[in-house]
């Protein structure tokens, strides 16, 4: 079984294979640097992927920290969010990477869909709390679908 040091080394070079595929400048140091500096932001990440549960996972039993990977990966990306639709590109192609959610032109799957909207906007107005801006007010609503259960397949 591995130990601690172990596992979080495993999971800082899983990060770091992820990251370098964005940026070839990055190192182990930078991520937990990164991960450290912005703590509470990452928590508030976490906190919103597990609500809005976009891959159903949290709603069928998983832990409320199951989208951490992609809460980091999203978070290391910070400098690309230029603009909340820059956000939501990234929030779209980081559960893509995790969940291999790419069609058969390796594009994207669900670019645009109101859960990925709607994670942009809550993470965007996070990072803004934390800096002690004033949040987005945004003119629209965004309904979001109702989950649906996951479909549980025994093999005997």
């Amino acid at each position: 079984m591995l130990n601690d040091d172990k596992r979080f080394q495993q999971h800082i070079n899983h990060l770091l294979r992820r990251i370098s595929e964005i940026d070839d400048n990055i190192n182990d140091q930078w991520i937990i640097d990164q991960m450290q500096e912005n703590k509470e932001l990452l928590d508030e990440i976490v906190d919103i992927l597990a609500k809005i549960d976009p891959q159903g996972l949290v709603c069928c039993g998983a832990p409320d920290d199951e989208y951490l990977s992609e809460a980091e990966t999203i978070l290391l990306r910070q400098s690309e969010w230029e603009t909340i639709d820059a956000l939501e590109k990234i929030i779209a192609e980081e559960f893509a990477w995790w969940f291999f959610l790419y069609d058969e032109n390796d594009k994207v799957k669900h670019l645009g869909a109101p859960e990925y909207k709607v994670i942009a906007r809550q993470i965007w107005n996070a990072r803004l709390k934390i800096k002690g801006k004033p949040p987005v007010k945004f003119k629209d609503t965004i309904k979001l679908p109702p989950k649906r259960p996951m479909i549980i397949i025994e093999i005997d």
